[in-house]
């Protein structure tokens, strides 16, 4: 693949060019400023013209056609004023004492004398692998200075390294313009966001097969403001950068900063096979998290792949590559020393990590609250208008016989009666409206968490499930042959449809509703329950159609039909509306178990992990623990690390941990967490004599994978295969070669997971769910490119395979016809025996300005855009 030259190298400058370089970033940081406030307020004056049109359009019925301008362009305008509007993420971070951190301060102290500084007001600690320096205030050397530091960091340098780190981040504090150069980070990130809401609407108009003018001449300029800001800002400060850098070495030598710096990647890289979980685990070992995570991180050369370009520089980045800083270094002759590790200059490392881990699932538990916002957000879209029924005319009634009394009070020179009559009117028919319009005739059975996790239906084959319905239908049928009235006919199947909705009978309750729906196709319940049926037996799209008609009655405004839509919503896998509806149905019960654990299992499947465990902890504190909880709460506690309380569950559940096969591989995962690889063999051994489902030995691959233990886990990988086709078996085996740079054998693993043509074995993702990944593996394969285009080609209607039918990817590539050749390797490895001679998709096309990339990128196909 051809590629320009790479990006010349990037230097320190002299004065009078920096100089230039500040006044060119602030310039275009005022210019956009000045567009962005020209829009808005051009917006505004063209939605009032359109609210005056709208005024004068209802005399003669245009009031419709301008209001779809008018909704389009004051969410435009909304969306531009919430960008400029700057939150404050959240941080992951632990302020430290002083007496914590006594070698850290008395670093501090030293350089900070000898910059003849203030040392920083506040040290925080993270779990990272970075350091920083929060700057306030207007004037250099003035105002409050906060310092960052990795706990990684610190486990992975020296005590003389990390001094070179430090010295870095307070030579910042001294030579950095706070004010200006906090002044130009707001402006691009106001820039970034603002370019980023402009292409997220116009693309979402884009993929309705529709145009937005506006929202693009706004975003062209915008996104060429934007990529100048970026790069100038950039530039800027990777000045900073190198003045930090020169005068850490004045400080502490060359050498010691070189070394922090060039043990950076390599720490990166191992630090990414480190899971969160096995952290946690070591905090409650014997050995403890320090000292683990220091032998973790001991390096060992680390090959540079062959061919492929690890410094590739990139005008956007705030830092300049690691070659460029290393050439910039002063050579002052300084070497290294024997210093132990940075953790030393904490005054107890593993207290503090207990501490520090504490802080950060507080702050987790915090953020997962605010995630209740979003759930808020998106039951306000369920209270919209519903359809009109008879139910709701009782409520009609009230409003307008209200609204007559009180006209009569009026014109009778009594006008606060007249008001205090209409207000009460309408408000109690307001009230009567919404709780008739919400009643349901027949309440939905709420099945204990035990009930719901053993019949969560099996997919069958398509002959099997047929023939099992015709059986079921004809047994119905004979029931009621002598029943001739359609009022009892249609009582009888809903009877047994939710009776069997009672007992967790999904095929039965399909059956039964759909009975129900031949004569009415709007039944209410009928439409519930056939909705969760067709959720269990996935039939995503028929479920939809049937969860929007209830909506159109009720509005899941009842709590029977909150709880009905939630149970089809996890039966799909919506988990976000599932809990928030979940929620909704706690309202009228907010002690039942069954319900606290479906939200805990909600949350647990959103990554809410601090959630989940208050919440299943409270189900089995209301009643009795079932084995279906214990195991939800084993599954949450070991994906926490926490060790030492699953431990004690599963050896209170006795010996049927080693014959439940969910129960044996949460076994595994502890053996393996503990590093106890011999007892988890001897578990392993038991567990495959039961001939355990392929999706098992996928399962103990990731273990295996995750301990880094690569030899182990490509065993299970290849188990599986053994088993029938597994594509995420496959993917397994291809990040294993990734990893060794074996990039033809990854490859080789990467296509043959894209094939539709293998049989899937039992419980197995198919390549659509999991296509993402493989694309992003295919992508890792080939070297970065500074000069790729984005490529759109669609597939057309009717092509094969079938859910990529009438789909456009995105592609990376530098040529057309690479970008087609991308597309064809993929399209023929999911169907290896069709001949691809002939074009199966559509010539690509560059695809829009702001979806070009702007930076080195990995080409090949990266999603699926419509």
């Amino acid at each position: 693949m051809s590629s320009t030259p790479e990006p010349s190298a990037h230097r320190p400058l002299n004065g009078a060019a920096k100089l230039v370089m500040m006044t060119s970033a602030a310039a275009t940081i005022i210019v956009f400023y000045i567009f962005i406030s020209l829009t808005i307020l051009g917006l505004g004056f063209w939605i009032g013209c359109e609210l005056i049109a709208a005024i004068i359009g209802v005399r003669v019925g245009l009031t419709a056609y301008i209001g779809r301008f008018l909704e389009r362009h004051f969410k435009l305008l909304s969306a531009l004023v919430n960008q400029l509007w700057l939150r404050e993420g959240t941080r992951y971070r632990l302020k430290l004492e002083p007496s914590e951190a006594p070698g850290i301060v008395a670093i501090m102290n030293r350089l900070a004398g000898q910059l003849n500084i203030q040392p920083p007001d506040t040290i925080y600690l993270e779990m990272t692998m970075g350091a920083w320096v929060e700057l306030r205030g207007l004037r250099r050397e003035i105002g409050k200075t906060h310092l960052g530091i990795g706990y990684d960091l610190l486990a992975g340098l020296t005590e003389q390294e990390i001094e070179a780190v430090l010295a870095h981040e307070l030579v910042h504090a001294k030579l950095v313009k706070r004010a200006f150069s906090r002044w130009l980070k707001y402006g691009l990130h106001r820039a970034g966001r603002v370019n980023g809401q402009l292409s997220a609407i116009s693309n979402a108009y884009r993929r309705a097969g529709q145009s937005f003018t506006i929202a693009e001449g706004i975003l062209q300029i915008a996104d060429r403001l934007t990529h100048w800001c970026a790069q100038l800002v950039a530039a800027y400060s990777r000045q900073d950068e190198f003045e930090a850098d020169y005068g850490a070495a004045e400080l502490c030598g060359s050498a010691p900063l070189s070394s922090a710096l060039s043990k950076l990647n390599a720490l990166e890289e191992k630090l990414s096979r480190l899971p969160w979980s096995e952290r946690l685990a070591h905090i409650q070992s014997d050995e403890g998290l320090s000292q683990w995570l220091i032998k973790e991180l001991a390096l060992e050369p680390v090959a540079k792949p062959e061919g492929e370009r690890l410094d590739l520089r990139n005008k956007y980045s705030t830092h300049p590559s690691l070659t460029d800083r290393l050439a910039a270094l002063p050579k002052d002759g300084s070497t290294l020393h024997p210093s132990p590790p940075g953790l030393q200059l904490l005054a107890n490392p593993e207290a503090t990590a207990r501490k520090l881990v504490g802080e950060i699932q507080r702050i987790q538990l915090e953020s997962e609250n605010k995630d209740l916002k979003a759930l808020r957000k998106w039951k306000m879209t369920t209270r919209q208008s519903t359809q009109f029924r008879a139910v709701h005319v009782p409520g009609i009634l009230v409003g307008l016989f209200s609204v007559f009394i009180a006209l009569a009070y009026w014109a009778g020179d009594h006008p606060l009666v007249a008001l205090v009559i209409a207000v009460s009117g309408l408000s109690l028919s307001i009230c009567l409206y919404r709780i008739l319009g919400a009643l349901v005739r027949r309440p939905l059975p709420i099945l204990d968490y035990e009930t719901f996790i053993r019949t969560w239906p099996e997919l069958p084959a398509k002959i099997d499930l047929e023939k099992t319905q015709q059986e079921i239908e004809a047994t119905l049928k004979k029931k009621i042959a002598a029943v001739k009235s359609k009022k009892k006919r249609k009582e009888f199947f809903l009877h047994e449809a939710y009776t069997a909705l009672g007992r967790g009978d999904y095929l039965t309750t399909h059956v039964a509703a759909r009975q129900v729906r031949i004569n009415n196709k709007t039944d209410h319940d009928a439409c519930l329950a056939l909705a969760i049926a067709s959720a269990a037996y996935g039939q995503r799209d028929q479920c939809n159609q049937l969860l929007q008609s209830v909506y159109g009655h009720s509005a899941f405004r009842s709590p029977t039909v909150a709880w009905g839509a939630a149970w089809a919503c996890i039966l799909t896998g919506s988990w976000l509306p599932a809990e928030a509806l979940l929620h909704r149905r706690l309202r009228k019960s907010p002690n039942d178990p069954a319900l606290l654990s479906l939200i805990a299992f909600c949350q647990y499947q959103r990554g809410k992990p601090r959630s989940a465990l208050l919440n299943i902890r409270q189900a089995r504190t209301v009643q009795p623990a079932t084995l279906e909880q214990t195991k939800l709460l084993i599954r949450v506690l070991l994906d926490q690390g926490d060790r030492n309380e699953a431990e004690q569950l599963l050896r209170e559940l006795g010996e049927i941990v080693h014959t439940d096969q969910s129960l044996q591989f949460s076994w595994i995962r502890l053996l393996v967490l503990k590093r106890q690889f011999a007892e988890a063999n001897e578990e392993i051994e038991r567990l495959s004599a039961q001939s355990p489902p392929p999706h098992f030995f996928v399962g103990l691959g990731k273990i295996f994978e995750n301990a880094r233990e690569d030899a182990k886990a490509q065993e299970f990988y290849q188990r599986a295969l053994l088993n029938g086709h597994y594509p995420e078996a496959l993917i397994g085996l291809s990040r294993l070669a990734w990893r060794v740079r074996d990039k033809g054998l990854s490859r080789q693993y990467t296509l043959s997971a894209f094939d539709t043509t293998k049989t899937l074995a039992p419980k197995a993702r198919s390549i659509f769910d999991l296509f993402q990944s493989a694309l992003n593996l295919l992508m890792l394969l080939e070297e970065r490119v500074a000069d790729c285009k984005a490529w759109t080609a669609r597939i057309p209607p009717g092509s094969k395979p079938g859910p990529l039918a009438n789909r456009t990817l995105l592609i990376y590539a530098t040529e057309e016809k690479i970008a087609a050749d991308y597309l064809r390797t993929v399209m023929q490895a999911m169907e290896p025996a069709r001949d691809l001679s002939t074009t199966t998709f559509s010539k690509p096309t560059l695809a829009p300005k702001d979806l070009q990339p702007a930076v080195p990128v990995y080409p090949g196909i990266q999603y699926i855009y419509i």
